[in-house]
Parts: C-alpha cells; sequence; structure tokens
C-alpha cells in the first residue's frame, strides 16, 4: 500500500500525459524504453537496426531482419535476437506512422513473434519473445489510451487501449513467472547450452519485464476515471512494483525512470504532495540530463494539476534545453502551460494576452515537429488542435488551419472539417479570398479522400464558384466534376445528369483554361453515352491538338463519326456528306493525310484504318481515296505491326474489289501470303468483319477475295487448331452466302453444326445460312438457337428476330408481332438502335 503521508493533497486534475516510448527486449536482456537499459554489449546487428531506426528508416531495417531470418542455419540467440529486432522495428514505425497505416503494422509486429513461438518452441530464448508481445501490446494500448483524450470515439478508443493493456499486463506478468521458473531451474556450476540464458541474463530480464509491467499498470489506471476504484487498483499496483526498482543504485539503468514512473503514479493518484517530493528526491541525485528535463516536465504537471500557472510557467523559464539535449515530454509539457496560460487569459478576457499565448502554443507545435517527429508532432496538432476548436472565440486564421491539419494528421477527419470550415469562414470574413480558397480545397480534399464523393464534389464547387478567378479555381471545379463522375459510375441517372450539367458549367465559366480539353472530353464521353452523337463530335473537335487529350479525342472522333453515319445508314439518309466531313475532322486531329511527308505513329496508324473505313463503307467515290491513303501509310511507317499490315492490306483489297480491279485484289491477297498463314488468316477475318457492311455489288467481290484466301490457307497448313479451324469454317460459310452460294454454305454448315453441336457461334451462322437460302428449317434452326442462349443476350435477341422475320416472310404476320411484343415486354430496349429498329420494322409491315 502506499504509506498515509502521501494522501495530503489530493485533487481532482486534468487526465496526466503518459511517456510513450517503446521499451524492447532483445536478446542478452537488452531493452531500450525511455532509456536504453544495457546488460552486455549490444550485437553489430543490433547497433546497426538502432542507427536505421534512428533515423526512421524502418523498411530497410525490416528488410534487415527479414532477409537475415530467411537463414536456415542461425543459431537460436540468433534468431531471437533478430525476431524481437524485427518486432520492434515494426512497433516503433506504427508509432510513427498515420492512424490509418498503423494497425497493419501493429499486427505484424505481434504475428512476428507470434509466429517465432509457433515455428521454435524449443529455441532457449523463447521468454524474451514472450515479453515482446507484451511489449507490443503496451506500445499500442499506451498509444489508443493517449488519443482517446481528444477527438470522437473515446469509448471505442479508450476500450480498444485497455483490451491491448489488459494483455500487456498478463503477457508480462507469464514473463516475470516464466524467469522465475528458468532461474529455480538453473543448477550451480552447470555448463550453459548454446544460447542458454545465464542466471545474471534472466535477473535482468526479469527486472526489466517487471519495470514494464508498472508501466503498463500505470497507463491502464490512467484510462479509467479520476477517483475510481480501478483507477487506484492499478496505480497502486504500478507503485509497489517499482518501490524496489526505483531504490537501486543511481548506475543501475532501471534506477531513474522507476523513479519518474513512481513520480508520475502518485500524480495520477491525485497524491500531488507525494509526487513532487519524489521528484525533489530525485533531482537531489544530479541526474543526467535526459533525467532532469523529464523531471522538469512531471513537475510542470505536478503544478498544473494543482492550477499553479504562474508557477508552471515559471519553470518554463528554465529553458527547454539542458547539456544541449531536448525532450519531447518537457516540450509537450511547455505546450500544456501555454495553453493553460491562454485558457486563463481568455477566461479573463484579456484579448492581447491570449493571442500572445496562442502564438506561443502554436510556435511549440512547430518546435515539437521539427525536433521530435511524426509521433510527438500528431500529439502536439491533436491536442493544440482540441483546445482550439474548444474556444469560439479564436479568429486567427492561421492558428484555425493549423488546428484543422492537426486534427487531420490526428486520423480525426470530422474534427478537421470543422475546423477548416471555421478557418474558411474567418478568412472571408477578412476578406482573403485566396486563403479562403486554399483552406476549403483542403477540406474537399479529405472528403475526396473518405471517398465521400457528393460531399466533395459539393466542396470542391463551392470554393471554385466562389472565386471563380482564383489561379486553381478551375482545377478545383474539375475535381467536383470528376467526383461526381465517381458516383455516375454507377449508373445512376441524377449523378450523371448532374455530372453532365457541371461540365457545361465548367465550360461556360473557364473556356479557355488548360482544363477545358479535359472537360470537353468528358462531355463528349457522357454524348456518346447519351447517343448524343453530333454534340459528341462537337465536343471531341474541341479538344485542342497537341496536348495530353488529343489522341483519346480522335479515337473518340472517330467512334462518334461511324455511330452517327450507322444510324444514317439506318434511317436511309445520305452518308456521303457526313463521310467527308469525318475523314476532314480525323485528319485535323491526327495529323493524317492521304499521303505523309514523315513516319507515322501508332495512333496515327489506328486513324488511317478508320478514315480508310469509312471512305469504302459510306461514300461512292472513296475507294480509290482509301487506297492511296493505305499505301502512303504502309510505305511512310517503320513502326505499323504485322496485324496492323494485314488489316491495311485486307483494306486495299478492299478498296480494289471496290473499284472493280478484281484481279489486283487477288495479286494483293497473294501479297498478304507471303508473310505467312497467320497474315492470311488475319486478313480473312478483316474480310469478312468489312463485309458485314458493305454494298451488295461490294460484298459479292470481297466475298470472292476471302473464299480465294481460306483456299490458300488450306493448301498452304495443315496444323490448325479446332478452334482456328470453327473460325474460319465460320467465316467461309458467311463468304459463300455473299457469293450467292447459298445452298453450298448451308450444307457445309450442316456438317460442322452436327460435329460441334454446342458451339453457339456455328449454330447461329447454320440458321443465318439457312434463312438466306430460304430452307424450311430455318425456324426451327432459330428455335433451337433461342433455347440454348441465355434469356435476354445478344444471341437470343437475334433468335427472336429471325423467327419474327421467317413469320413474317411466310405470311404469318399475326404471330410475327406476337414474337415482336414479347421482346418489347420482356426488354423495351430490344437489344440496341438497330436490332430495335429491325425488330418494330416487322411490327409496321401490314398483312
Amino acid at each position: 500500500m502506499i504509506e498515509s503521508t502521501d494522501q495530503g493533497r489530493d485533487c481532482q486534475h486534468t487526465r496526466p500525459t503518459r511517456t510513450w516510448r517503446l521499451v524492447t527486449c532483445v536478446a542478452l536482456a537488452v531493452l531500450v524504453g525511455p532509456c536504453a537499459v544495457t546488460v552486455t554489449a549490444q550485437s553489430y546487428d543490433q547497433r546497426f537496426l538502432n542507427g536505421l531506426r534512428q533515423r526512421q528508416l524502418f523498411k530497410l531495417a525490416e528488410k534487415f531482419c527479414r532477409e537475415r531470418l530467411a537463414q536456415r542455419d542461425l543459431p537460436d540467440e540468433k534468431r531471437a535476437e533478430l525476431t524481437i529486432e524485427l518486432s520492434r522495428s515494426l512497433t516503433e514505425a506504427a508509432l510513427q506512422s498515420a492512424p490509418e497505416k498503423r494497425d497493419e503494422l501493429w499486427n505484424q509486429a505481434i504475428a512476428t513473434v507470434d509466429q517465432f513461438i509457433k515455428d521454435f518452441p524449443q529455441n532457449l530464448r523463447i521468454v524474451q519473445a514472450r515479453v515482446q508481445r507484451g511489449l507490443v501490446h503496451l506500445a499500442w494500448g499506451e498509444l489508443l489510451s493517449q488519443e482517446s483524450d481528444a477527438g470522437g470515439q473515446r469509448e471505442q478508443r479508450i476500450a480498444a487501449a485497455r483490451d491491448h493493456l489488459r494483455q500487456a499486463v498478463e503477457e508480462l506478468r507469464k514473463g516475470m513467472e516464466k524467469c522465475a521458473e528458468l532461474q529455480r531451474r538453473l543448477q550451480p556450476g552447470k555448463k550453459l547450452a548454446p544460447g542458454e540464458l545465464s542466471s545474471s541474463e534472466i535477473r535482468s530480464l526479469e527486472r526489466n519485464a517487471q519495470y514494464q509491467l508498472a508501466r503498463a499498470l500505470r497507463s491502464q489506471g490512467e484510462s479509467y476515471p479520476v477517483d475510481s476504484a480501478d483507477r487506484a487498483n492499478s496505480l497502486t499496483q504500478a507503485v509497489e512494483l517499482l518501490r524496489p526498482l526505483a531504490q537501486g543504485e543511481i548506475n543501475d539503468p532501471l534506477t531513474w525512470p522507476s523513479r519518474l514512473d513512481a513520480a508520475i503514479c502518485y500524480r495520477s493518484l491525485g497524491h500531488l504532495e507525494a509526487a513532487m517530493r519524489r521528484l525533489d528526491e530525485l533531482d537531489e541525485e544530479s541526474p543526467p540530463a535526459r533525467v532532469l528535463l523529464r523531471s522538469r516536465a512531471e513537475r510542470i504537471r505536478v503544478e498544473l494539476a494543482e492550477d499553479h500557472v504562474a508557477t508552471a510557467l515559471g519553470l518554463v523559464e528554465k529553458g527547454r534545453m539542458f547539456d544541449g539535449q531536448v525532450s519531447a515530454e518537457l516540450d509537450f509539457a511547455i505546450l500544456e502551460v501555454y495553453l493553460a496560460a491562454w485558457r486563463a487569459a481568455v477566461d479573463a478576457n484579456e484579448k492581447s494576452q491570449a493571442t500572445a499565448w496562442q502564438e506561443k502554443a502554436a510556435a511549440m507545435v512547430r518546435d515539437i515537429e521539427r525536433d521530435h517527429g511524426p509521433y510527438w508532432r500528431r500529439r502536439g496538432e491533436g491536442l493544440f488542435a482540441e483546445h482550439i476548436a474548444a474556444n469560439p472565440s479564436t479568429t486567427d486564421i492561421g492558428v484555425l488551419a493549423q488546428a484543422a491539419e492537426g486534427f487531420y494528421r490526428a486520423g480525426q477527419p470530422n474534427e478537421a472539417l470543422a475546423a477548416f470550415d471555421r478557418a474558411v469562414r474567418e478568412a472571408h470574413a477578412a476578406g482573403q479570398d485566396g486563403k479562403a480558397f486554399e483552406l476549403g480545397y483542403a477540406a474537399a480534399a479529405i472528403e475526396q479522400e473518405r471517398k465521400n464523393y457528393a460531399a466533395a464534389a459539393d466542396r470542391y464547387r463551392q470554393v471554385a464558384m466562389a472565386a471563380p478567378s482564383q489561379s486553381k479555381a478551375a482545377d478545383a471545379h474539375l475535381m467536383a466534376i470528376y467526383d461526381l463522375g465517381q458516383l455516375a459510375r454507377t449508373g445512376a441517372d441524377e449523378p450523371l445528369a448532374k455530372y453532365r450539367k457541371l461540365l457545361e458549367e465548367h465550360l461556360q465559366t473557364w473556356p479557355e483554361a488548360e482544363t477545358s480539353d479535359r472537360a470537353h472530353l468528358w462531355l463528349a464521353r457522357v454524348c456518346e453515352h447519351d447517343h448524343d452523337w453530333k454534340r459528341a463530335i462537337a465536343e471531341y473537335e474541341a479538344v485542342s491538338p497537341d496536348t495530353e487529350q488529343s489522341t483519346e479525342a480522335a479515337a473518340g472522333l472517330a467512334r462518334a463519326y461511324r455511330e452517327q453515319l450507322a444510324k444514317l445508314r439506318a434511317d436511309d439518309e445520305p452518308t456521303a456528306d457526313t463521310a467527308n466531313a469525318a475523314v476532314a475532322a480525323l485528319q485535323a486531329a491526327s495529323g493524317v493525310k492521304e499521303t505523309a511527308p514523315a513516319d507515322w505513329d501508332a495512333d496515327q496508324l489506328a486513324v488511317v484504318l478508320v478514315i480508310a473505313n469509312i471512305w469504302l463503307e459510306y461514300t461512292e467515290d472513296g475507294a480509290a481515296k482509301a487506297e492511296r491513303a493505305l499505301r502512303a501509310a504502309l510505305a511512310q511507317s517503320t513502326e505499323a505491326t504485322e496485324q496492323w499490315q494485314a488489316s491495311a492490306h485486307s483494306l486495299i483489297a478492299y478498296a480494289l474489289a471496290a473499284q472493280g480491279r478484281v484481279e489486283d485484289a487477288q495479286r494483293q491477297l497473294e501479297d498478304v501470303a507471303g508473310a505467312g498463314t497467320a497474315s492470311l488468316q488475319t486478313l480473312v477475318e478483316g474480310l469478312d468483319r468489312l463485309s458485314a457492311t458493305a454494298q451488295p455489288a461490294t460484298r459479292r467481290h470481297l466475298a470472292a477475295l476471302e473464299l480465294h484466301a481460306l483456299d490458300m490457307i488450306k493448301e498452304r497448313t495443315t496444323d490448325i487448331s479446332d478452334e482456328q479451324r470453327s473460325v474460319l469454317a465460320l467465316a467461309r460459310s458467311r463468304a459463300l452466302v455473299a457469293a450467292g452460294r447459298k445452298d453450298e454454305a448451308a450444307n457445309e454448315l450442316r456438317q460442322l453444326a452436327a460435329a460441334r453441336p454446342r458451339d453457339g457461334r456455328i449454330q447461329e451462322a447454320l440458321a443465318t445460312a439457312l434463312y438466306e437460302a430460304q430452307d424450311s428449317g430455318a425456324l426451327a434452326a432459330w428455335q433451337n438457337v433461342e433455347v440454348k442462349s441465355r434469356s435476354g443476350s445478344d444471341r437470343w435477341l437475334r433468335a427472336k428476330l429471325y423467327e419474327a422475320l421467317i413469320y413474317d416472310r411466310d405470311g404469318d404476320h399475326v404471330r410475327a408481332a406476337q414474337t415482336v411484343n414479347v421482346v418489347k415486354t420482356l426488354y423495351p430496349e430490344m437489344g440496341g438502335a438497330d436490332l430495335k429498329r429491325q425488330f418494330l420494322e416487322v411490327l409496321e409491315r401490314k398483312p
């Protein structure tokens, strides 16, 4: 029990700040914590890893440990040492990491030890690993407990902290018990086994575990309410554990930290007189600088607990440095004093003094960040931010911004947003629109980072439209559009409509900004989605050339023009003028002409194919132009792939056939054949695609060319896969139909379909051939395709269309209309514009 003389100055006080540094057990009972505890000299590896961690090179430390641990022949002692060093490196990395990145590191630190215990249960130093496991839980619990002092989710954080601290207490108690057991089992005079702990090493480890157990109990007690039985119980146990350690010789590495921790326990119990007496006794022993500075920090906290702000400020005047050293604990305590003085000035309505103390506190936060690293920076910023948020009288924009950033780095985004909003309001009130924009932009970025896209979009748009002349206003507005785009990906109509509206707003407000090209591009995509081809074309054409968006714009322009041309053809509208306009636009966008003086890149080569297709498919006099453009590209480019060359040769053959130059087209095939069978197969596939949209007369020429190419393939190769054979057989059947040899196509497909009854492509091709040949089996063939296809799929819809067409051709207009109406009821879109048009044409025909 604590002696009665220490009970005299109970008082209510604010929850204390606790030391946090990880105390890590390593081989030979070396622990590093608030002070280094060394029994024997550290190994070279330990010194090397300490250096890496001091420079916060945690990844390198982790890599070093893992590579060494991968060696199979490590002695027990070295494997235990490296396992603990790895766990320690992960733990220290967690302490220094942002909140969202920590949990994985904590879990790895524990898993590293657990895996060692599982894989090497006979290792003679396994007790050290168990103590290390307790130290990880201790560090984790202390951090969560400290963070529970500020911000939201206090109950969840404090509950998690207590859970980790409870586990730390259990592990460290077991460590002490295991040490006692090992000590009992040692036989005097017996030679130690390799890797076995000596009596002095066991004793050192046991004392270190005892000290860390006291720390865990102290932190556990401080997590409970003031004057609660749980608090008093844990802190009293901690004092009892520290008492013998604090009575050691001053050259014992555990003596100084034990005396300091005992004073902290007394303060946390409210026994302030006892706490101050312990500190007086400590200072009389002329402690080293680091201990003296921490003692001064604890004196400050005792004075603050008694509300002696002036006395605490007197201690601050002694300075934050002694013998060339600074202390994170002392600097943090000084920050607490400045904040207490600021609160007192605010309460007394002394505005000038309040401002002065506020500035001192802000400066101390910066000093902490500079001198003590990310962990202490987050603690300092968090404490500062909490006080700012609690005081509505603060109007200093810089201070509010600093508080917002502190909340953000402490993992408290809601509090950060509230502080940013306050700062924005004050900036607007002060006429500092530029600063308001900057702060509002930062707040929007937090919402975006959290994937709160609707809120982020609203914030970005608000800051942009509030100050459209700001240099980054257009960027902010574009970010709003981006966030709405993330919501529009779901396919919902409302965010998509708002997305389009903001794009139009962007182009109206910042038509000349660098962001306008991307806005044009995004708006063009929306127009494509809406099948608004003319507007899509206009937006794609508005994208400036020689920008990073120009290549994508050229590809989009090609798509939009082809869709518009296909619609014109489907509506029996003339296509030549639009086709020529498309070619001119694509040439302007890509720099492609019918002839080229220099080498064309891959994007330009792709455009050449599109232009040639448009000339061939949608104009009556474009075949010669297509041929010239393709030959120029083949001659000028050194980067064309084999696949592109095969496509170009296919189109040249198409162009020659369209000009009536069938013999020249066949010779073109011979040229392709020289490149090998693969090129011929690629050419066949290209001719097959082209034939589907060609005019009837040209289609017959293409079919003849395709059949000639297929014969060449058959003559030149015997080594062909079943899949390739099927593809070529299907192409041949379509070519036979296009050439007017419909019965021959049907007969070949019957044989192929019988051999591959489950191949949907072949069954559909057979049904198509039978329909073209007006064979009586066409209806049954299409019904077979329908039954074997998924309802609503493209193949299923095509089957229903052909069934309706067959009924209609046979004069059964009622059955034809019923078939169409079934599809219309089940699938109102009816498979898209082209299929829908064909379905509705069946309905429109009169019996």
